[in-house]
């Protein structure tokens, strides 16, 4: 008498291969950088991952090899808990000639000056040689930067130039 195998049905087999596949493979080596803020795109989103990592992972970030991390703590910027010490480094990328950084770092940077109120600096004592309007006052005076690029740096500049100009209120 001949012995039958009996033969998995095609689904039961194809289920077994996948869930042995998926314990045998390594996990995916980590990618350098924080590429959450690289994948965020919704402002509440990025406000609250913000939250969760911190001001220090945030601008380490602004510094990273992966230009889409870069570019997601670019985006992320504003949403600092203290966006202003972000400023120096997005001058520095702004000024660059990096295609997408140069326009991202000034439009960030934009964004942060509207946001910034001297009264709201005082109160967290921030440290003002972080509001150095020098290098936007450079970045506007550049005849060889882009035309928004320049418009966005002297606004920044300026902004920057008011803060550190206005008097602390008497009492």
């Amino acid at each position: 008498m001949d012995r039958v195998t009996r033969v998995r049905p095609w689904p039961t087999s194809l289920a077994a291969i996948a869930a042995a596949l998926a314990f045998a493979s390594p996990a995916p080596a980590q990618p350098e950088g924080d590429v959450t803020l690289a994948t965020l795109g919704d402002a509440l989103e990025l406000d609250r991952e913000v939250e969760a990592m911190g001001d220090d992972a945030v601008l380490a970030a602004l510094d990273a090899e992966r230009l889409d991390v870069r570019l997601g703590a670019l985006r992320a910027a504003r949403w600092l808990e203290e966006p202003e010490r972000a400023l120096p480094t997005l001058a520095g990328l702004a000024a660059g000639d990096d295609p997408d950084l140069a326009p991202a770092a000034a439009r960030a940077a934009g964004q942060i000056a509207e946001l910034l109120r001297h009264d709201d600096l005082q109160a967290r004592e921030a440290d003002l040689a972080v509001l150095d309007p020098s290098p936007w006052r450079g970045l506007a005076d550049d005849e060889s930067a882009r035309a928004d690029l320049r418009g966005i740096g002297a606004r920044v500049a300026q902004v920057l130039e008011g803060l550190r100009g206005v008097p602390a209120p008497t009492e």
